[in-house]
């Protein structure tokens, strides 16, 4: 396709509409399917690194990597799922199918993952939608802010492969501090069902907010965001007073406490990293 034979059609300067040059040659090394190249690129990348560009572009799509057989190259480098470049940050995890691929990926889990399909499934069932993917909490805010300056708090929801809305966690106006922590891919194809109306905003950017589909969608996550923040607050005190008590400082003080006493110390030990602001 050629751009500006394109724009000389919309401005009507055609005697027929536009139709693309057939091409005379074969890619031989492609024996079947979809190939695309993009190629004369006119917008600025100079200020991003090839590694910068691979993480963009693996963030938007879920289905590229030889599992779903869909190859993209960087300068002849394959982007895959590793790429998005935020796994190794999630201390804990909430999952809706199977995740297993992803959660393995995960090195800093400090528990198991949580499956929440089952307490989910009668609400997606109500809905006549599905639901699969994860949300994950990080053990610092930090670590959600890339090296790109991309701001990596919030909920990502994808359809058909493809990054369809880039969050919708602001559109629950969390205020609590675990929403400071959320990262998440939720993935629901019933949103792009070929026997209903387009669900796209005109720019293809967002979903419609008044869309029946995506109503319920945003309802359930609702509810998990609320199961997560109780959970959340629990596991970080937790998680925070197994690490102070591996210091030792720390632990021989804790060790010449007894009954009520010591518990206290330890609940407000772990009160300390789950909710710094309250200490």
């Amino acid at each position: 396709m050629d751009r500006e034979a394109i724009r000389t059609a919309i401005a009507g300067k055609l005697d027929d509409k536009y139709k693309p040059v057939e091409l005379t040659t074969w890619p031989v090394d492609l024996a079947r399917g979809t190939r695309i190249n993009l190629s004369g690129l006119s917008k600025n990348l100079s200020g991003m690194t090839v590694e910068g560009l691979k993480r963009r572009v693996a963030r938007r799509f879920s289905v590229i990597g030889p599992r779903f057989d869909f190859a993209v190259r960087v300068n002849g480098a394959e982007i895959g799922p590793d790429d998005r470049g935020y796994h190794n940050a999630i201390e804990f995890i909430w999952t809706y199918g199977d995740q297993a691929d992803f959660v393995n990926k995960c090195l800093h889990l400090a528990r198991e993952q949580e499956r929440r399909l089952p307490a989910a499934s009668t609400a997606l069932k109500t809905a006549g939608i599905t639901l699969t993917g994860w949300i994950g909490t990080v053990s610092n805010p930090s670590q959600l802010k890339d090296e790109d300056g991309d701001n990596l708090n919030r909920l990502a929801v994808f359809m058909r492969g493809k990054l369809a809305q880039e969050d919708v966690l602001d559109e629950f106006a969390q205020k609590e501090i675990y929403a400071d922590y959320i990262i998440g891919e939720l993935h629901c194809e019933e949103l792009d069902s070929d026997d209903q109306g387009d669900i796209a905003t005109s720019g293809r950017q967002a979903l419609k907010q008044d869309d029946p589909r995506f109503e319920a969608l945003r309802k359930i996550v609702l509810s998990e965001l609320r199961h997560i923040a109780n959970r959340w607050s629990d596991l970080r005190r937790t998680e925070g007073a197994k690490a102070a008590a591996a210091v030792p400082a720390v632990s021989a003080w804790l060790e010449n406490l007894q009954g009520d006493t010591k518990k206290k110390a330890e609940r407000w030990i772990g009160r300390l990293r789950a909710d710094p602001q309250s200490c």
